[in-house]
């Protein structure tokens, strides 16, 4: 079966995800995690042989690396999104392979990319990259984690080795009025019996829409099961809540929460 085209962003910016083959870990220490970011800062100030600067292959406005996945938040430039992957996937795997004495390909399939069209999906995106290790129970709180670009939008002066662009590419919109929201949102999580805090339902609705293809919401439920299932991990791995999806798709909650419990995720 020929896979489905990727949908295009017209304002070039994209939430990717990267995944280990079979849920194994892309990432098993510090040196791995500082070599990926060190790909990450070659894309966006690359240099010649000689040093000199070459034109930014795109713009990284928000990562988080955990164990098995990553997540980019990525605006193009000159390259298109899927030279600036294929570059930091030979990379990173030609690293890893050598270092960890393995062959063959990392990453679970092609790399899975959802375009950003506006500012509420953009900021939902960036608040669910940053809490990622907080639902996980890594952390209590974003800036407990080291691997993710939290810290850059916290500090007030650029960091040495920051590689993130903090200026939204949307015009009147500012991650301050983000940051209080992320930290409640933390707070909520770690509260035993408390429904994490997720993206509003307008956020959820375009997320399912772009994942299905523009199938409708209401005929979500009635498609295959792999069909379904497929739209179901992809939209929690987005940030889409079960209870959530299944009040917007009227999917039956307890399918969605063992879909969910057999994938593994969290």
């Amino acid at each position: 079966m020929p896979r489905k085209r990727r949908v295009l962003s017209s304002t070039g910016v994209y939430h990717v995800m990267l995944r280990g083959i079979n849920r194994e870990d892309i990432f098993t220490d510090e040196q791995d995690c500082l070599k990926f970011i060190k790909i990450l800062e070659g894309c966006v100030a690359p240099t010649d042989k000689s040093g000199n600067p070459l034109p930014p292959m795109c713009t990284i406005y928000g990562y988080c690396l955990m164990s098995n996945h990553a997540h980019l938040l990525i605006g193009e430039r000159d390259n298109s999104i899927g030279e600036v992957l294929k570059s930091i996937g030979i990379a990173y795997v030609s690293y890893f392979n050598k270092r960890h004495y393995r062959i063959g390909p990392m990453f679970q399939g092609r790399f899975r990319s959802e375009p950003v069209e506006d500012a509420l999906y953009y900021f939902n995106l960036l608040r669910y990259i940053h809490e990622n290790p907080v639902a996980a129970c890594i952390c209590a709180k974003p800036g407990e984690y080291r691997w993710s670009s939290w810290h850059e939008y916290e500090s007030a002066v650029p960091l040495p080795g920051a590689i993130c662009s903090v200026t939204t590419p949307f015009t009147n919109a500012r991650w301050d009025e983000y940051r209080q929201q992320v930290l409640e949102s933390c707070t909520l999580t770690r509260q035993p019996g408390a429904e994490r805090a997720r993206m509003t339902d307008k956020a959820a609705e375009e997320v399912l829409m772009r994942i299905g293809n523009n199938t409708p919401l209401a005929v979500i439920k009635s498609l295959s099961f792999e069909t379904r299932k497929r739209i179901i991990l992809e939209a929690m791995e987005h940030g889409v809540g079960s209870r959530q999806m299944a009040r917007i798709t009227g999917i039956p909650y307890n399918t969605i929460s063992r879909i969910r419990s057999k994938s593994g995720i969290k």
